[in-house]
């Protein structure tokens, strides 16, 4: 069906274009998280709840392991160079 596969296309291209650009915006810790949230609850058909609790494990994950653990350093989100009164929220 190459309608299909053109949304599917087009869905996928989104999606990854609408993630980087949330990053860039407000940083990897948020966006991902959200992403995960979307993804399972529209693409995924998965309820709300359970959508939230992957979406705060997968928070965990990043905090408990890339922070914790591997001490990774993130780019500064484009929202705390706006609003510097959000740095409070800076994990690292």
């Amino acid at each position: 069906d190459p309608k299909g596969e053109a949304q599917r296309f087009l869905r996928i291209c989104t999606f990854i274009v609408g993630l980087y650009i949330a990053i860039w915006v407000f940083g990897f810790h948020v966006a991902l998280p959200l992403a995960m949230f979307f993804y399972l609850f529209v693409y995924g058909r998965v309820g709300w709840i359970v959508s939230t609790a992957v979406s705060l494990f997968f928070l965990a994950l990043i905090v408990g392991i890339y922070d914790t653990v591997l001490h990774v350093n993130w780019h500064e989100p484009l929202i705390l160079r706006i609003w510097p009164g959000l740095s409070i929220l800076k994990l690292n």
